[in-house]
């Protein structure tokens, strides 16, 4: 029997073959077990598992588990040389089921636990690279559209980028054209929310009397003219993804009363329904003015301003980084060349004209000013003939003004304002209204009305 166990345990290619008798006395132990226990086997023999383990030689012994338990037991064994190895055991009942013997065979685990090292510490060189690599791709995904040289707009970039992963209701404050929409998609693809909807709505291009059946949407038959089949609303319709309020200080102070109520409660019922629809959206928020100055003025409540602002950010127009003027223009320049199938390319004294024009629209002025030059250019070479009138205007301004103030000049942005006030001044006394203004400066009639009562009624 003894021969033909032997046999069995070598064709399962087994090291450190122990076999005990009942009481725990080794009958039995493979030649190669010195390699495990440091003694040569045959010492081994008529030895008790008991004594051998108080003495330390391998602890714990798995052959006297198996005795107390009467099971099958698999552990890991610390051997007298320090090693450790992996040990199983099991008994051999007789006839009356009771334990004839106990039958132990271990493996080393030194070579196991060497590659089990390895594997962790390349599986944490494989993490780092892959942060790192998230890291610099969240980076790019953030920068890609808003190239920027200034420092203070990259550190408001970055500071975005480790914003946009939590679920935080954000604020982006900027003039007209800076770029607000953009940047709330970036954090919308940034977010864990990225795989729900981007929905949008402009508060201050919506009446007042359907902002709030757009925003929570009706039931049938809620109010004369309403959609016989009602209509979801554009928070329900952001549920798992992002509410993107833009002009959000235009707002009737009526629906911010209930819009604050959404973002406290996280739920809402749609116009003419009694059924609670779950909020499950993040809200990021734009505008053009100072929501503090608003709150001040009556026309927006400052409960909802704080709910809107967890974090807030200041996209900084373009007359702030002119360093970023000339890269801008020229990739403006290759998109258009692109889209319209051109080869232009710039007379340096336009692009100093650039550098020295405020840009009231910021970047979207300066996109569509681009396009305007790029199809109406006579030849490949885009001079300063196809400019805009308000430019050339405004340059010539800031060239002469420069010429005879250039040592009387102490702040940066006053002198600014002054030569924004020459040319709002000037385009209004030759348009006579803001709409012609708003079109001759292309910016938004909103923003020609405040400039011309700053600078002209003022």
């Amino acid at each position: 029997m003894d021969r033909i166990m032997d046999a069995f345990f070598k064709s399962l290619n087994c090291q450190g073959l122990l076999i005990t008798d009942s009481k725990g006395v080794v009958i039995q132990v493979e030649d190669k077990s010195m390699d495990f226990y440091g003694v040569d086997a045959r010492e081994l023999i008529g030895r008790s598992v008991y004594d051998m383990e108080k003495e330390g030689l391998f602890r714990p012994s798995a052959a006297a588990t198996v005795l107390q338990s009467g099971r099958e037991v698999n552990l890991i064994q610390k051997v007298k040389s320090g090693i450790e190895i992996i040990v199983t055991a099991f008994p051999v009942t007789d006839e009356q089921g009771k334990i004839a013997k106990v039958v132990t065979f271990s493996r080393d685990i030194s070579e196991y636990a060497r590659f089990r090292d390895m594997y962790e510490d390349f599986m944490k060189k494989i993490d780092q690279y892959n942060h790192t690599m998230d890291e610099l791709a969240y980076k790019t995904a953030i920068i890609e559209d808003f190239h920027t040289d200034n420092r203070d707009f990259q550190q408001t970039l970055e500071t975005m980028q480790s914003v946009a992963k939590y679920d935080v209701n954000i604020l982006l404050q900027g003039e007209t054209g800076v770029g607000k929409t953009l940047l709330a998609k970036k954090i919308h693809n940034l977010s864990e929310k990225k795989e729900g909807r981007f929905v949008e709505i402009n508060c201050g291009a919506m009446p007042e009397n359907l902002i709030e059946s757009e925003l929570f949407g009706y039931e049938k038959g809620a109010f004369t003219g309403a959609d016989s089949r009602g209509k979801e609303g554009l928070i329900e319709a952001a549920a798992g993804g992002t509410l993107f309020l833009d002009e959000v200080s235009e707002m009737p102070l009526s629906s911010q009363v209930k819009l604050l109520k959404v973002i406290q409660d996280r739920e809402f019922r749609r116009i003419g329904g009694t059924g609670v629809i779950r909020a499950d959206c993040r809200f990021i928020s734009a505008t053009n003015k100072d929501l503090a100055e608003a709150v001040r003025q009556g026309t927006f409540r400052q409960d909802l301003m704080y709910r809107l602002n967890t974090v807030a950010f200041n996209v900084p127009p373009l007359r702030e980084r002119k360093e970023d003027i000339l890269y801008l223009s020229k990739s403006l320049l290759d998109a258009a060349n692109k889209k319209y199938g051109l080869e232009r390319i710039f007379d340096t004294a336009v692009l100093n004209l650039f550098l020295k024009y405020s840009w009231p629209g910021n970047t979207r002025e300066l996109e569509n000013v681009i396009n305007r030059m790029a199809i109406t250019s006579q030849g490949n070479v885009i001079t300063k003939t196809v400019l805009p009138e308000n430019i050339l205007t405004e340059t010539e301004l800031y060239s002469e003004t420069a010429v005879r103030h250039d040592q009387e000049v102490t702040d940066l942005a006053e002198a600014m304002e002054q030569y924004e006030g020459r040319i709002i001044r000037s385009v209004y006394e030759r348009e006579g209204s803001s709409i012609k203004v708003a079109r001759a400066l292309n910016i938004s009639q909103t923003t020609a009305a405040r400039k011309i009562r700053k600078y002209v009624q003022g």
